[in-house]
């Protein structure tokens, strides 16, 4: 059973003191996902669809199913209001699905989220900003990590997640137009100064693409957000 640590009640287990270290469930949950992200995209009975909208709900789906016969602790969910900003909604947030969770010493419920994901297609589609998987206009409201840096969305969190539809190009190339736009947001504005996404596992030859990064947040949040990405390549 996967768990930091999980209250026992009528139904569900709980791992004995010690078998998980404060916050492993997070980094669990994320290879979770890695790990069922090509089952995902290789599904016989999952449609073609293009848009973010319609891969992120297929996906929601399909994690949930392969929750119910590996992982039954936790639910996938889209287009879930975010605690800390209102009138803001996660793209997937990942929540208990019965007993509360106890992850690093805080308590969450079946009301909050463990782990907040946001996804992006690369390219951006055509008539938007083409780094909006980084930042797009002036306020947080379009860009991926912009959102997580800023506030608008995991601002109570310390871990999130991006998954990135690539629907064009290789990995590679885009690990190298994504550090590019950091840099030159870094080049104007000392808060993104020396951001970048790292590989953790060599590029060559891997179905999705593990990167990390980290990044500052403005005085009024927390002093950083580590956000874990995965790359997924949808294109034939």
């Amino acid at each position: 059973m996967l768990a930091d640590s999980v209250p026992r009640s009528p139904g569900v287990g709980a791992l004995a003191p010690g078998v998980h270290a404060p916050g492993t469930l997070l980094m669990q949950l994320v290879e979770f996902i890695a790990d069922n992200l090509p089952r995902w995209r290789d599904h016989p009975d999952r449609r073609p669809v293009h848009s973010e909208r319609e891969l992120t709900d297929q996906l929601s789906s399909y994690l949930n199913s392969a929750a119910r016969r590996s992982l039954d602790l936790v639910q996938f969910l889209t287009e879930v209001p975010d605690a800390g900003q209102r009138g803001r909604f996660l793209d997937i947030a990942v929540k208990p699905s019965g007993a509360p969770i106890v992850v690093t010493g805080r308590r969450y419920t079946l009301f909050d989220v463990l782990l907040p994901i946001e996804c992006k297609r690369l390219p951006t589609p055509q008539g938007r900003d083409e780094r909006e998987y980084v930042a797009a206009g002036e306020g947080p409201g379009a860009g991926g990590i912009q959102r997580f840096k800023l506030g608008a969305h995991g601002s109570t969190h310390a871990l999130a997640l991006m998954i990135g539809y690539i629907q064009e190009g290789q990995a590679p190339q885009w690990l190298t137009r994504v550090n590019h736009w950091l840099a030159e947001l870094g080049e104007t504005d000392a808060l993104w100064a020396d951001e970048h996404l790292a590989p953790m596992t060599p590029m060559a030859e891997q179905e999705v693409q593990r990167l990390r990064s980290l990044h500052r947040r403005q005085p009024r949040g927390s002093a950083s957000i580590e956000l874990r990405h995965l790359w997924i390549a949808l294109a034939s």
